[in-house]
């Protein structure tokens, strides 16, 4: 357990690392789910989903 400022920052800043690169490697597995899958989706999901892009997935 960090103990002083100077060792919560690292940590902070190792983890806010971590999230970036799950998050790089999560979008990259949905691009190619969506490209070898997005022909399943219906039109109504199609729309859904660029809805949620267009809005960041809010």
């Amino acid at each position: 357990m960090p103990t002083s400022p100077a060792e919560w920052k690292r940590l902070q800043s190792a983890a806010a690392a971590e999230l970036n690169q799950r998050t790089a490697q999560a979008h990259l597995q949905i691009l190619g789910l969506l490209r070898t899958h997005g022909h399943l989706l219906s039109d109504a999901q199609r729309r859904s989903l660029h809805k949620r892009l267009l809005r960041g997935g809010r």
